[in-house]
């Protein structure tokens, strides 16, 4: 073949490359008028192009700039759920305010609290801080944030019978910041938290040991939103040491972490108990199919977690067949030796039972450390 043939084909290979390129092209540039408009031919584009995009303030329906949202740290449904409130950012100023925002999976809603309530867990970080003494190296150590509490126990108070005459158990209670939640809100008239591990019981003593302090020194004015309750009672022991969960009418527990050798006895406990609702956090696959409580479900509701971006279900079941009073008078209602000695010294009285603890407190702070003795020196003897 000559050599002007093969430039010849050469060329003419590359111009029809070069014309498919161009084609290519053009469809590209097709496309994209379609996607893209100017503002010139969509009057709607120019004038949202120089605006902040609005959304809807559902609490009172009017419009809000992007700017006063993130202000107001509004969480749309999309957000995701490491997102997080003023409340759950440990704002002190968000905690403090009677409406307190949560933030639940990316949603928001406002809580109501109790201005008693505020006053517990401001004495509560004061002693041990926002998150509980770093959680005692444990990650099943979780604490619901104030608003998500609040959350339960409103739902307590609207579907599962809970008044100032419940009586309340925390199993695993930690810090027992639950137990002194509902002793302000309903006002329960018997708080009791039995926690396993020593240091977490003894961190709970010491917020207990001040809730009593701050009890005591309240004048007596205000009301019962106003005032600081005090029938709240904490132990050091194991749940499986009880029989029955008798006097108590609300069994809870954030049950994260638990081994499965102990919801079989929890399970059994609860058969032979005369407590009506049991509170946890998980589902009925799990607490009915496979470990046998006799309850059913009455709702759920999501939660956040305090200090991580965590979020957990609490479920509310009641007992089935359960059809006699939720709140039985104390003095009909059997008690298991386990729960009697406290459950008389908060029947006592306030200066009793802060003396109790304040006592118990001491004892603790001085247990266990070793007592040194000089001796002198022997000498060297060569």
């Amino acid at each position: 073949m000559a050599l002007k043939e093969v430039s010849n084909i050469i060329n003419n290979k590359s111009v029809s490359g070069n014309k498919g390129k161009a084609k290519g092209k053009g469809k590209n540039k097709s496309r994209a008028r379609k996607v893209t408009t100017s503002p010139e031919n969509d009057p709607a584009a120019s004038t949202t192009a120089n605006t902040p995009a609005t959304v809807v303030d559902d609490s009172n329906n009017t419009l809000a700039t992007s700017k006063e949202v993130e202000k107001k740290h509004v969480v749309t449904p999309e957000a995701d759920e490491g997102s997080k409130s003023p409340i759950d950012n440990g704002d002190a100023s968000a905690k403090d305010n009677l409406d307190t925002l949560t933030n639940v999976f990316g949603k928001i809603s406002l809580v109501q609290v109790p201005s008693n309530v505020r006053k517990v867990y401001k004495i509560i970080r004061n002693c041990t801080g926002s998150i509980g003494g770093n959680g005692c190296g444990g990650a099943i150590y979780g604490e619901l944030t104030v608003g998500s509490m609040q959350k339960v126990i409103d739902i307590m108070k609207d579907k599962l019978e809970f008044t100032a005459g419940s009586r309340f158990i925390d199993v695993g209670c930690g810090l027992a910041k639950p137990n002194m939640h509902v002793v302000q809100d309903p006002g329960v008239e018997f708080s009791y938290g039995i926690e396993l591990n020593k240091e977490r019981w003894f961190l709970g003593l010491h917020n207990l040991n001040h809730v009593l302090k701050a009890a005591r020194d309240q004048k007596d004015e205000g009301g019962d939103g106003e005032r600081i309750g005090h029938r709240c009672m904490l132990a050091h022991g194991d749940i499986v040491e009880a029989k029955i969960f008798d006097p108590f009418t609300h069994v809870y527990m954030f049950d994260i972490g638990f081994p499965p050798s102990l919801f079989d006895t929890l399970a059994k406990m609860f058969k032979r108990s005369k407590s009506k609702y049991l509170i946890c956090y998980h589902s009925p696959r799990i607490m009915i199919d496979r470990y046998g409580f006799e309850i059913e479900l009455i709702c759920k509701e999501a939660t956040s977690m305090h200090g991580s971006s965590e979020g957990h279900t609490c479920y509310f079941y009641k007992r089935i067949g359960c059809e006699y009073d939720a709140n039985p008078s104390i003095d009909k209602t059997r008690c298991d030796p386990l729960f009697s000695g406290a459950l008389k010294l908060v029947q006592s009285g306030l200066d009793e039972l802060a003396d109790s603890v304040e006592e118990q407190f001491v004892e603790e702070m001085g247990a266990g450390r070793p007592r040194r003795s000089r001796r002198a020196p022997k000498q060297f003897c060569p």
